[in-house]
């Protein structure tokens, strides 16, 4: 498996392993559905579910994988230790990675109904048309949708424009108020925050003025 360094081994991290050799083994089949449904995933034929938990391990993997394409030029022996150790898993992680970048429909929402507080970081995505985000913990925030576009601890001046966005769904997120990351939605013509704490919208037509004119409706 294509990840660097090791859990401690004392007794506190049980839980934590076999949580990680679950979700090692979802994570294969996972990759296998994906490929097996990659044509219908890029066309827009299909739309992709995953739970924050999950999306979080999936970006773990890609970032492992990203780390380690990065030791090519710096550690080429190192990298082609890690490339040898597990080839499949190697090419696995870049088919998904290829696919996940040209995704058009993308659902993120827990597996059990009711708020998950792992933070949402959607680096991998980057040519989506609709997102739809439910019951997911984006009020940890600084401000609105920060974390969402730019990942914690990053600014909204780094985040790159989501190109191709056209309906964003917000649902039951706990936000109160937008921030300067609309303006990374250039596009969008949908925006659904419903059933959360938004109470007034005229901070969304004042943080993105491109936006077209959004009409708040009931719930």
């Amino acid at each position: 498996m294509l990840t660097r360094g090791t859990l401690p081994g004392d007794g506190n991290d049980v839980q934590e392993n076999i949580l990680e050799d679950w979700l090692q083994e979802w994570l294969q089949d996972w990759m296998l559905f994906v490929n097996s449904n990659r044509r219908d995933l890029e066309l827009a034929k299909k739309i992709l579910i995953l739970s924050p938990e999950k999306l979080s391990y999936v970006g773990t993997r890609l970032a492992n994988l990203q780390e380690m394409e990065g030791l090519r030029e710096n550690a080429p022996m190192e990298y082609l230790s890690l490339y040898a150790s597990d080839l499949g898993d190697y090419r696995r992680l870049r088919d998904l990675q290829s696919t996940l970048q040209r995704l058009k429909l993308l659902r993120i929402a827990p597996s059990v109904k009711g708020a998950d507080q792992t933070l949402v970081d959607l680096t991998h995505f980057g040519a989506l048309h609709t997102l739809e985000l439910h019951w997911c913990n984006l009020e940890a925030a600084p401000l609105g949708l920060q974390a969402l576009h730019v990942g914690a601890g990053k600014d909204v001046e780094d985040a790159a424009v989501w190109p191709c966005l056209t309906h964003l769904s917000c649902q039951k997120t706990g936000l109160a108020s937008m921030d300067s990351s609309l303006t990374l939605l250039p596009v969008v013509e949908t925006l659904d925050l419903s059933r959360g704490n938004i109470t007034a919208i005229e901070n969304i037509q004042v943080a993105n003025p491109r936006l077209p004119p959004l009409t708040a409706t009931a719930a």
